[in-house]
């Protein structure tokens, strides 16, 4: 008869190999990890972008996307000195193609949101939360 301390522990140790199946380990785990939060941040900006129709909705991206890419910057440049070949984006790892195919696919719309972004650059508020995102380290 099992012990509710045994049944406890299977779970507990179920939970564990579910986690490690499904967040896919392999040599590049954590780098995917980063990766994906950096795509979420890139695609949320170039749709609030393609949405904007005034400056403030334009800053109000630029802004946000701005805090997003602060809070990454740590992450991205851990897993770029763990991994300097992820460098070459041209030839990226199989574990990481289906996120760069993501990237390739996102880059047209990144394009044409920085052409839409330049059209109103003029603005005084849009200039200055283009610095903002210019100047984050």
């Amino acid at each position: 008869m099992m012990t509710l301390k045994k049944i406890l522990c299977l779970f507990v140790c179920g939970i564990c190999l579910l986690g490690m199946m499904t967040c896919g380990e392999g040599k590049y785990a954590d780098a995917k990890k980063v990766t994906v939060k950096y795509l979420k941040a890139m695609e949320g900006f170039a749709t609030a972008v393609e949405k904007a129709n005034n400056s403030e909705a334009f800053v109000k991206a630029v802004d946000a996307f701005a805090e997003e890419m602060a809070s990454l910057r740590p992450e991205m440049e851990a897993i770029e000195k763990k991994y300097p070949e992820l460098a070459d984006t041209a030839t990226p790892p199989s574990e990481m193609e289906d996120l760069a195919q993501r990237m390739n696919v996102l880059s047209q719309r990144l394009i044409d949101a920085q052409r839409k972004l330049m059209q109103n650059a003029t603005d005084p508020d849009v200039q200055r939360a283009l610095q903002k995102l210019q100047n984050i380290k």
